[in-house]
């Protein structure tokens, strides 16, 4: 993330948050956008209620675009909740996915390394 810097687009399945809180989150010193999801399972039973808010109000992330978090809330205004189905995968493989790229982007289609 550091060779990015502030604002870059940090992808994370969701399965994999709790080791991303764990072990990659206290190491991050920029501000970033969080993108979850290749899961049926919820940010919320992966992490807790109190885990997802305490993330959600970190001061370094700018917005997490959460696949499968039908509970996004008021409360918690930093997360977009998107459905499951979004088909962000075959778009690596050659097929043309800029809609959902450049929504997360807000911007030219960006490629960082998974």
């Amino acid at each position: 993330m550091r060779y990015f810097g502030d604002g870059v687009s940090v992808y994370v399945v969701t399965s994999a948050l709790q080791r991303f809180v764990r072990q990659v989150l206290p190491h991050v010193t920029m501000k970033f956008t969080l993108v979850t999801g290749d899961s049926t399972e919820t940010p919320t039973q992966n992490l807790g209620e109190s885990g997802v808010a305490k993330l959600a109000a970190d001061p370094r992330l700018i917005k997490w675009f959460a696949q499968n978090a039908a509970n996004g809330k008021a409360e918690l205004p930093k997360v977009v909740p998107m459905p499951l189905g979004l088909d962000y995968h075959s778009h690596s493989h050659g097929a043309t996915g800029d809609a959902v790229i450049f929504f997360l982007n807000k911007g030219p289609r960006a490629s960082l390394p998974c």
